[in-house]
C-alpha cells in the first residue's frame, strides 16, 4: 500500500512540472501577444481550489493527468468550436490574432518542455551525474540465456559483436538500438572470435512484455553489490558493497533482475552464489528470505560499474544537445516502427507505468529524478507536436493548412476533426492504460527477460 502511495505521489510530481511547464509557454506566449486567457488549469475536470488573479482563473482541477491554458476565443473541444468563431471580433481573443502569432502560440508549450530537458542535462552534467561505466568498442557476449537465439545462431561467450546487419557495432548503444527494434527478424551477426571473423545468423526473440526484439546476448557489463542491508541474510554470509556476482548455484545471471529471479526461485533453501572479490573467487551460501512485497530477497542493492561525469558550462551544453538529439531519435525510431507494426504497442508506458519508474528513480535520489523527469519532458514535447488533432500539432497543421489556402475552414469541419483527434486520444489513453495494467499482472524479472546460461566447467 505505501508502495502504490509512492507511485501515486511521484507521478503527480513528474505530471504537474511537466504539465505547468508546458502550459506555462502558451501562458506566456499569449500574455505577449495580448490574448485574454480565462483559465489555468493544473488537471482536468472540477475545479478543486484555486485563485483569480486579473482576468486569469488559476487552478488546480480534479484529475492530475494533464492541463490547460483557456484563451478567449480557443477550441480545444467540438462543442467550443462554433462558440469560439462568436469571439472572433474581440481584439483580445485568440482567433483575432495573426496566425504566425497564433503559431508562436501553439509552439511555445512543446518548446518550453524541450527547453526544461536541455536545462536540467545542462546542470545534470555541470554539477555531476553518473552514468554507466561500459567498456568502449564493440561489445563481447559474456553469456546467454539457454535455448536462447543467441545460443541457436551459434554465438558463443568471448565473441565480440562487430555488425549486425550489415550496420557496424561501435558501442552497447549500437547493439541495443539494433536489436530492440527488430523482433522476429533474422539478422547477420558478424563476430571477432579469437583471430577469426565469423557470420551467424540469428533470429531473435520478441519481448512477451514490452514487444520489442531480444536476443539472450548479456553483454560483458559486471554486476555489482552496491550496498549490503545491515543483518540481513547477505550480510550474515559475508557479502560485501564491490562483489561482483559471478554465479548463482552454478548458473549465469543475465542482469540485475536476473539475480532477483535466480533468488526467488530459492526460498528458504541455501543458495551458492560465487563472487569476484580482490581477484579471487568466493563462495557465499546465503538463505533468501521474505521480505516487503511477498518475494525473497537476500538483502542487497545491486548496480553496475558507474562513473561520475562532470563537464564545463560549454561541454556540458554540447553533452545536453546531444542528449536530446539521441532521444529525439530513439522516439521518431520508435513511431516509425510503431506505425509500421515493426514493434508491438507493448513497448509504449503509460501513468501506471510511468509512476513506477518515478518511484525508483526518486528513491536513487534527486539526480536520477530529474533525468527522468528530463526524459520524459522531451519526449512530451515532440509527441504534442506530432499532428494528431486536439494536440498542439493538429491545432500547427490545421493553421499552416489554412495559411496555405488563405482562408479558414468552416467551423463544422474542424468539428468533424476534432471529434476524430478526441476518439483517437481516448482509445490510445485507454489503450495504453490497458498495457500497464497487463505488465503490471504480468511483471517479468527483467528486460529483457532473464537472461542466463549454465556456467562453465
Amino acid at each position: 500500500m505505501i508502495d502504490l502511495l509512492l507511485q501515486g505521489v511521484s507521478l503527480i510530481v513528474v505530471i504537474g512540472v511537466l504539465v505547468f511547464i508546458h502550459e506555462l509557454g502558451h501562458f506566456m506566449a499569449a500574455k505577449h501577444f495580448g490574448v485574454k486567457v480565462e483559465v489555468f488549469s493544473l488537471g482536468f475536470g472540477r475545479r478543486l481550489f484555486g485563485f483569480q488573479r486579473g482576468e486569469t482563473d488559476y487552478r488546480i482541477a480534479a484529475i492530475p493527468l494533464g492541463g490547460y491554458v483557456k484563451m478567449l476565443g480557443q477550441a480545444d473541444t467540438p462543442d467550443q468550436e462554433a462558440a469560439a468563431s462568436e469571439t472572433a471580433l474581440d481584439p483580445r481573443s485568440y482567433l483575432a490574432k495573426p496566425r504566425w502569432q497564433r503559431l508562436i502560440i501553439l509552439f511555445a508549450g512543446p518548446a518550453m518542455n524541450i527547453a526544461l530537458a536541455l536545462v536540467l542535462w545542462w546542470g545534470l552534467f555541470m554539477a555531476g551525474t553518473e552514468t554507466l561505466d561500459i567498456p568502449e568498442g564493440p561489445p563481447e557476449v559474456e553469456a546467454f540465456e539457454a535455448g536462447s537465439p543467441a545460443e541457436k545462431g551459434g554465438l558463443a561467450p568471448g565473441d565480440r559483436l562487430v555488425a549486425i546487419a550489415d550496420e557496424p557495432i561501435k558501442s552497447v548503444e549500437d547493439y541495443e538500438k539494433i536489436v530492440l527494434f527488430r523482433p522476429g527478424q533474422t539478422l547477420s551477426y558478424r563476430i571477432e572470435r579469437g583471430l577469426e571473423t565469423l557470420t551467424r545468423d540469428v533470429t531473435l526473440a520478441t519481448h512477451p512484455m514490452y514487444g520489442v526484439g531480444v536476443d539472450g546476448v548479456r553483454v560483458r557489463i559486471p554486476i555489482l553489490v552496491q550496498s549490503v542491508i545491515p543483518g540481513g541474510p547477505a550480510d550474515t554470509a559475508g557479502f560485501r558493497a564491490g562483489d561482483r556476482i559471478l554465479e548463482i548455484n552454478g548458473r549465469i545471471p543475465g542482469g540485475q533482475s536476473a539475480v532477483a529471479s535466480l533468488v526467488e526461485e530459492f526460498q528458504g533453501k541455501p543458495v551458492q552464489v560465487s563472487v569476484l572479490r580482490d581477484g579471487g573467487k568466493v563462495v557465499l551460501e546465503v538463505v533468501p528470505q521474505v521480505a516487503d512485497g511477498g518475494r525473497a530477497r537476500i538483502g542487497v542493492m545491486l548496480t553496475y560499474p558507474r562513473k561520475t561525469v562532470r563537464y564545463g558550462p560549454l561541454r556540458a551544453a554540447e553533452e545536453a544537445l546531444k542528449q536530446a538529439r539521441d532521444n529525439a531519435g530513439v522516439l521518431f525510431q520508435t513511431l516509425s516502427k510503431l506505425v509500421t507494426g515493426a514493434i508491438g504497442p507493448q513497448v509504449m508506458s503509460g501513468p501506471l507505468e510511468i509512476a513506477r519508474i518515478a518511484k525508483e528513480q526518486a528513491e536513487l535520489g534527486l539526480k536520477p529524478f530529474l533525468g527522468l523527469l528530463a526524459f520524459i519532458s522531451i519526449q512530451l514535447g515532440i509527441f504534442n507536436l506530432l499532428p494528431i488533432p486536439v494536440l498542439d500539432g493538429g491545432h500547427i497543421l490545421t493553421l499552416l493548412v489554412e495559411s496555405v489556402m488563405r482562408r479558414d475552414l468552416s467551423v463544422r469541419l474542424k468539428e468533424r476533426v476534432l471529434q476524430v483527434g478526441l476518439v483517437f486520444l481516448i482509445v490510445f489513453a485507454m489503450g495504453v492504460i490497458g498495457l500497464d495494467l497487463l505488465k503490471a499482472y504480468r511483471r517479468l524479472p527483467g528486460s529483457p527477460p532473464a537472461v542466463e546460461a549454465p556456467a562453465k566447467p
